[in-house]
């Protein structure tokens, strides 16, 4: 581990992978990590955006760049002018010999209250950091346990296994269960429509923190969430806002453009915010929005609740959606209220990237996952109880 040191230009802690960005002949040239996860995104399946930490000579080069396959968390850089703006995320500047001791794929620990850089950093450090700095304590952790450990198929494919969530005794199986993320819904007993602003807020805050570092995605209409409130929770954990489809090109837009509108507001009334991640909601069968490639999305949810078999209709739909997650780099994750052993495998084989299962069921998909192949080929006998109790826990609401 290295420990270097820069004046702090915007407070808090984050920790993500290192980004180099070259500048020769003042041309900006995409970090090599990227281009290397753009590659493999392009000829396998789509990766989940990286949380990355740009590293650059000028500040000012890196904070205007965007990557729609990466989550920036961090900016630090050997220069930046006495005028440089801060943004929203940590920030470190004026940093001797940066680029000469790190490199692209380092791990990056900086703490932007007292300007200090950790590369690769070690377990101790990481651990001390999580437990003492409240920012970056609940947004990403590590976990070594067997259920904890990601499904990946036989021939190398990872599967994420994400909790559907509608109790806090569901929050409590899907953590005990291993669940690689959390998925709740606008109208369950977590998040109820008629509260206010303030109790949505506590609400989110308490979430993020029985989340302890894995991602969270809630889901509802536009006007079913306070959006300064959501602002605020995701500097506690990763944060994404599924909407429907239906807002279509324009609709995803003007909220994308209301929320970094928001986020100057409350930085500017001395508030710490972090990005949110929208995702995009389609039924199986939906017609597809010619400018679905536009959205600015991190990824697109599919929902399976009434389906226990895939039909040839079915299965088309979904390569179709499957080839546009695959152009746009981002992950395609199915709602299945019922995943049966052929569900789960076709769906794989589709091109599905994340399977959105009840609280009980993570470890049994898991378990599965892990002895398929991207063919969606299962190598062993698999025990289907063939129970149908499960009916789905929610329906996604329309607009509030």
């Amino acid at each position: 581990m290295k420990s270097l040191k820069g004046i702090s230009l915007y407070p808090g802690a984050a920790f993500g992978s290192a980004s180099v960005i070259r500048v020769p002949n003042g041309i900006p040239l995409l970090p090599a990590r990227m281009i290397e996860m753009l590659a493999k995104s392009c000829s396998d399946s789509p990766l989940e955006p990286m949380d990355v930490i740009l590293v650059a000579k000028d500040y000012e080069y890196a904070s205007v760049m965007t990557f729609p396959w990466a989550h920036v968390v961090g900016i630090v850089a050997e220069h930046a002018s006495i005028e440089a703006p801060s943004g929203n995320v940590p920030a470190i500047i004026n940093v001797p010999d940066l680029l000469v001791n790190i490199e692209d794929g380092d791990l990056l620990l900086i703490d932007g209250d007292h300007g200090a850089i950790f590369v690769n950093p070690d377990g101790m450090t990481i651990a001390a950091y999580q437990s003492e700095k409240e920012r970056i304590s609940p947004k990403r952790r590590f976990y070594l346990d067997y259920q904890d450990q990601p499904a990946v198929t036989i021939d190398g494919r990872e599967i994420r296994v994400i909790a559907r969530i509608n109790t806090i005794d569901d929050f409590e199986e899907a953590q005990r269960n291993g669940a690689d993320a959390f998925y709740i819904s606008a109208g369950a007993d977590l998040l109820p429509f008629e509260i206010t602003d303030r109790e949505q807020l506590s609400k989110l805050i308490y979430l993020a923190e029985v989340a302890d570092g894995k991602p969270i995605t809630v889901m509802g209409g536009r006007d079913a969430f306070d959006y300064a409130a959501l602002l605020k929770v995701a500097t506690r954990a990763e944060l994404t806002l599924c909407l429907p489809g239906k807002y279509r090109l324009e609709g995803f837009h003007d909220i994308q453009q209301y929320m970094r509108e928001l986020s100057g507001e409350l930085i500017s009334d001395n508030y710490f915010v972090s990005d949110v991640r929208l995702a995009a909601y389609l039924r199986i069968g939906d017609i597809l929005d010619n400018d679905l490639t536009g959205y600015p999305i991190s990824r697109i949810v599919i929902d399976g609740s009434d389906t226990r078999e895939f039909g040839d209709g079915e299965k088309e739909w979904i390569r179709q959606v499957s080839s546009i997650c695959r152009s746009m780099l981002t992950p395609l994750e199915l709602v299945a209220p019922f995943p049966t052993a052929s569900i789960i495998t076709q769906a794989i084989s589709l091109g599905v990237s994340g399977m959105i299962i009840s609280s009980e069921q993570v470890q049994s998909v898991k378990t599965l996952i892990r002895e398929t192949d991207e063919g969606g080929n299962f190598n062993v006998s698999y025990n289907d109880s063939g129970d149908e109790s499960h009916d789905p826990k929610y329906v996604l609401p329309e607009d509030k």
